[in-house]
């Protein structure tokens, strides 16, 4: 059985390789924008730190894993800054990029606000291949252990104008190619430039109750793959309870549900499946999030 699982990971690896997006995917964009897009760092002002956890096709061994770090402040003057880290581990090889994260806000309206955004980075790549079982006598010298420092920038915009928003940003502008050759063995680190998208608003139901309704849009667009979109819906009561669900272009679905503990603690969790024949074995993805404001 698990040797089943194993080809069947491979296989859906590979695919993705040629067909899908090689920047993380998540479905909690709302709450962590600043990683598509580094205008929206702080964009509720104050501080807000928010951490992130996705277990790709959780009955998969050693299927994809995503963690995320973010935190954004207000420094005053119409700033932003923060940080972001996003790491994607798969098999034997890791994925983390590490990037600063700047903002300045142009108020065009009374209610109308642009924010641009500029994010500086590097993305350290990795691959393990110690952690490969062959059964050769001899080892095989194709077989080694790769680390590889790709540094990068990315660019962004945010526009909100009372409860619409619209945002688009490439968070790694470069398409970077690193060839590096050693022991006469050459290998290739190559990353495509994405285009993210995204646009919401919030509709006011109940006002004496407090309850909402805030669809959104989520794409992502990359040479040679096809167009990805989000359609999310979320339903809150009080700010202190949202619940809702998305529909992924990919034939994705996925429930939804984030639960503010306090003043300050905001936790959430996602619950993902897809349809399609080839996950059929692989099992469901997970997510989960904390958020904390200062």
């Amino acid at each position: 059985m698990k040797k089943i699982y194993f080809i069947a990971l491979l296989m859906i690896v590979v695919s993705l390789d040629t067909k899908a997006q090689q920047e993380s995917l998540i479905t909690q964009y709302n709450s962590q924008m600043v990683l598509f897009n580094p205008a929206a760092v702080s964009l509720d002002g104050g501080s807000t730190m928010t951490l992130l956890h996705r277990r790709h096709w959780a009955n998969a061994p050693m299927s994809p894993i995503t963690t995320s770090f973010t935190y954004g402040y207000d420094a005053g003057n119409n700033v932003g800054l923060g940080v972001s880290v996003i790491m994607d581990k798969v098999f034997v090889t890791q994925s983390t990029f590490v990037s600063i994260d700047y903002s300045y806000r142009l108020q065009l309206e009374d209610e109308a606000f642009l924010y641009l955004g500029v994010k500086a980075g590097a993305n350290f790549y990795a691959i393990n291949a110690g952690g490969l079982n062959t059964y050769n006598l001899v080892a095989d010298p194709s077989l080694n252990t790769t680390d590889i420092i790709l540094p990068n920038i990315g660019f962004g915009a945010h526009y909100t104008k009372g409860a619409f928003y619209f945002s688009v940003g490439v968070p790694r502008v470069l398409d970077t190619r690193q060839t590096k050759t050693e022991n006469g063995l050459v290998s290739v680190v190559t990353d495509k430039p994405h285009l993210y998208s995204a646009m919401g608003y919030e509709f006011l139901v109940s006002k004496s109750e407090n309850i909402y309704v805030r669809p959104s849009v989520f794409t992502r667009t990359v040479t040679g793959a096809p167009i990805i979109t989000d359609f999310n819906t979320m339903v809150g009561f009080n700010r202190s309870f949202e619940i809702g669900a998305t529909y992924r272009t990919n034939n994705a679905f996925a429930a939804l549900m984030n639960l503010k503990l306090n003043n300050q603690f905001t936790t959430g969790w996602v619950y993902e499946v897809n349809s399609q024949s080839q996950y059929s074995n692989v099992g469901s993805s997970l997510e989960v999030l904390l958020k904390y404001q200062f």
